[in-house]
């Protein structure tokens, strides 16, 4: 998709962006649902990983958050298996 290709453009220039945006648009917006997605969205790219763990516990505030992103990441993976595994970045979280 789009965002899925100038997320990444971005995640080249400046990874910690992305995580800034989902933080900004959980607090400042109110908006949980794309907080989410772009946290999942994140966990994609290498180059954001690193910055999960510092967003993580600001972003995800319910336990159905972090269902959430698990479940968003899922639909976002591009794999053939059922379950595609998480990224250790999510994991360690």
């Amino acid at each position: 998709s789009l965002i899925t290709e100038l997320s990444e453009l971005v995640a080249k220039k400046d990874p910690e962006f992305i995580l800034k945006l989902a933080l900004y648009t959980r607090d400042d917006l109110g908006i949980r649902l794309t907080a989410n997605y772009l946290l999942a969205l994140s966990s994609l790219f290498p180059e954001c990983r690193k910055y999960i763990q510092k967003y993580f516990s600001e972003s995800i505030r319910l336990p159905s958050d972090w269902m959430e992103v698990a479940e968003l990441y899922r639909t976002l993976e591009e794999s053939s298996k059922k379950y595609p595994p998480l990224p250790a970045a999510l994991r360690k979280v």
